[in-house]
Order: C-alpha cells, then sequence, then structure tokens
C-alpha cells in the first residue's frame, strides 16, 4: 500500500512539474499530465472504488508530508542566507571600523604636522623681530635704510597678515576658505 501511495505521489510531483504554457491544441503539458493520472488513477474498475478512496487519502497525506518537508527546507535556506548577510554585514562594518582608525590616526599625524608648522612659524616671526630691531639699530635710521626697512616691513606685513589669519584659524572651528580668498594674502 506504501509503495503504491509512494508511485502516486512520485507521479503526480513529475505531473505538477511539468510546463503549464498551452499547446497547440489548447491543453498544456501539465494538463496533459495531470489527466493521465486521472484516468490511470481514477477511471479504473468500480470494485477498486474503496481503494481509490484510501489512495486518494494518502496521496493527499504524502503530499502534505513534502509540503512539509519543501517548508523547512526552505526555511533552512532562508536561515542560511540571512547568517550570510549578517556575516557580510559584520565584515563590512569591520572594513569600516578599520578605515575610521587609518583617518583618525591620519588626522592626528596631519595636526602634528600642523602644530609643527605653526610653531616653525612663531619661531620665523620672533627672529624676524629680532632681525629687524638689530638692522635699524645698526643702521641708525638713516633715509635710505628707513626706506628699506619700510619696504621690507610691507613685504612681511602680508606674512603677518597670513600668519593672524593662522591664528584667526587655529582658534575657530575648521571651515572651507576659498583659495581666492587666501592666494593674495600670502602673495
Amino acid at each position: 500500500m506504501e509503495a503504491a501511495i509512494t508511485a502516486f505521489s512520485q507521479d503526480l510531483y513529475e505531473a505538477m512539474q511539468q510546463p503549464d504554457d498551452r499547446g497547440p491544441r489548447g491543453k498544456s503539458a501539465r494538463q496533459k499530465a495531470l489527466d493521465e493520472l486521472v484516468r490511470r488513477y481514477c477511471l479504473g474498475d468500480m470494485r477498486t472504488g474503496g481503494r481509490d478512496e484510501a489512495m486518494e487519502a494518502a496521496a493527499n497525506a504524502a503530499a502534505a508530508e513534502t509540503r512539509v518537508v519543501l517548508l523547512q527546507w526552505k526555511l533552512e535556506q532562508e536561515r542560511g542566507s540571512a547568517k550570510a548577510a549578517q556575516r557580510a554585514t559584520l565584515h563590512q562594518n569591520s572594513q569600516l571600523l578599520r578605515e575610521l582608525q587609518v583617518s583618525q590616526g591620519d588626522l592626528r599625524l596631519l595636526k602634528d604636522r600642523y602644530d609643527a608648522a605653526w610653531v616653525a612659524l612663531r619661531e620665523l616671526q620672533s627672529k624676524y623681530n629680532l632681525l629687524e630691531r638689530r638692522w635699524a639699530a645698526s643702521q641708525g635710521g638713516g633715509g635710505r635704510a628707513a626706506r628699506r626697512l619700510v619696504s621690507w616691513k610691507q613685504r612681511m606685513s602680508r606674512v603677518r597678515v597670513w600668519s593672524a589669519w593662522l591664528v584667526g584659524y587655529r582658534l575657530r572651528a575648521p571651515r572651507r576658505v576659498s583659495l581666492a580668498r587666501v592666494l593674495p594674502m600670502a602673495c
């Protein structure tokens, strides 16, 4: 009996796997296969009518069991794909964290270079002021020396403006500054 049920369920499964596209005579391959199953299992001898009902019930039970197995398989597949997606997300997050750490390290190095340049600029300013005072003292206040000092001071005033801008920039929150605004001060 169980062999007959298994055979019927396999025949039904094969029939349902046929394409549902209609052919030239108006019936699809699936419909033809189902008609063949009806002819084979349902249009038999009347004495086997009770058996057919039992076979139909057994076939329904087998189909339900097949559905359960199929749904369990789909559930396992979904669990596996969800775990794979979770692993991919974790991997991507760890890569982003590594990139963030590298960027933070680069930012620290850039800040250190900026601070070193700032200290060097302050040292150059103090050296300039010292040299300016020495030069003015050695010239004794002559007219030609005074003109040279004025032209030198004009050139250096641009450096002072630039350094003053840097001081302001360092104390304020960083913001974008256009090159047209910065370059005339540096020239």
